[in-house]
């Protein structure tokens, strides 16, 4: 079975950055994410959301 160029990149043990497309979920559900810090300032007021 051929690896895909994802298993290589986990393979690589190098740092991969993944984006899951968080804060466009959030702002569908009309959270407002203004700040660079909108994620730090969410988590204690809604874990289960993050």
């Amino acid at each position: 079975m051929k690896n895909s160029k994802f298993d290589t990149y986990l393979q690589s043990k190098s740092p991969i950055i993944l984006d899951g497309g968080l804060a466009t979920q959030l702002e569908a559900q009309d959270f407002i994410l203004d700040g660079a810090l909108w994620s730090a300032r969410l988590l204690p007021a809604y874990p289960c959301r993050l």
